[in-house]
């Protein structure tokens, strides 16, 4: 039932962004969380604001996707520190920052007991955000933002 319930919200909030996007750019519509006040929906929309930040840091930007991260994260941090010019942690020190980073980040246990969200909002979601991540990798020159779902 609930994630039926959800199903419904991400269906309205879809097309409360699509009216939004009726009247507006898709960059009023991304920061105006007033589209989407409950889920959010606008904040995974990232093609508005990377560039916009490419306008404001040019080369001085680096986008990890979180997924590129969570599979790799070591080697992900490295790339960090090397293109923030830092020195890098010992190995223990990155191991043991990357082990307490996934507990926090981890999906709570109330939430996973309710099980995966429903394959239709999933397909929903894709659909909606597809476009805007065609475009978000054309802009960064990059495959790994071409999302396969």
């Amino acid at each position: 039932k609930q994630w039926y319930q959800r199903r419904v919200r991400v269906v309205e909030e879809l097309a409360r962004f699509r009216r939004c996007l009726e009247e507006h750019p898709l960059r009023v519509c991304c920061y105006d969380s007033n589209n989407n006040p409950t889920l959010r929906l606008n904040l995974g929309v990232y093609l508005p604001f990377i560039s916009d930040w490419l306008a404001v840091f040019g080369d001085n930007l680096l986008v990890v996707s979180l997924e590129d991260y969570s599979r790799y994260p070591i080697p992900n941090l490295l790339r960090i520190y090397s293109f923030l010019h830092v020195s890098t942690p010992d190995q223990d020190s990155l191991k043991e920052f990357v082990e307490n980073s996934k507990r926090k980040n981890e999906r709570p246990k109330s939430e996973q007991s309710k099980g995966d969200m429903l394959r239709e909002t999933r397909r929903l979601l894709e659909e909606f955000y597809s476009p805007y991540n065609v475009e978000l990798a054309r802009l960064l020159n990059d495959t790994r933002f071409l999302y396969k779902y």
